[in-house]
C-alpha cells in the first residue's frame, strides 16, 4: 500500500524505521525481535504542533496558545512503536509503508546523537 500526503497536522510525526538486528555484533540471536515495543528511526516529516488551553492568571478564564514540535526532520529518535489511546485503552499504530510510521510526539522517548549507535534489548 502506498499513501502520498502533502503534509502532517498535530502533533504528528512521519519516520522511517531503521532495520531490526536480529543478531547481536557478537552473532547472538535477538529473541523476540518482532515483538519490540522500542524502535529507532529517522524523522522524515513533522507536524506544526498542537494547540493547549492554558489559564489565565489574571481573570482565571482559558485561552489556546500553539506549542511548537520539539522534533526536527532528519533527526534520529528512539520511540514507543505502539501508542495507547487514552479513551479506549487499546494499542494503535499507525503503518504507512513497511518501513514508515506516523507516530504522536508523546511517543518518542530521545534523540540519538549523530555517530552513535543504540541497540534497544529488552
Amino acid at each position: 500500500m502506498s499513501v502520498t500526503f502533502t503534509k502532517l497536522l498535530g502533533d504528528h510525526i512521519l519516520v522511517r524505521l531503521d532495520p531490526r538486528k536480529e543478531k547481536t555484533s557478537g552473532g547472538l540471536h535477538i529473541p523476540g525481535t518482532e515483538a519490540q515495543p522500542i524502535r529507532t528511526g529517522v524523522i522524515l516529516q513533522v507536524g506544526p504542533g498542537r494547540w493547549v488551553k492554558v489559564r489565565r492568571q489574571s481573570t482565571g478564564d482559558y485561552r489556546s496558545v500553539p506549542r511548537p514540535m520539539q522534533a526536527v526532520v532528519g533527526e534520529r529518535v528512539a520511540f514507543l512503536i505502539g501508542s495507547v489511546d487514552t479513551k479506549t485503552g487499546q494499542a494503535v499504530t499507525h503503518y504507512l509503508q513497511e518501513d514508515e510510521r506516523v507516530i504522536r510526539e508523546d511517543d518518542v522517548l530521545f534523540v540519538i546523537p549523530d555517530g552513535v549507535d543504540v541497540e534497544v534489548t529488552q
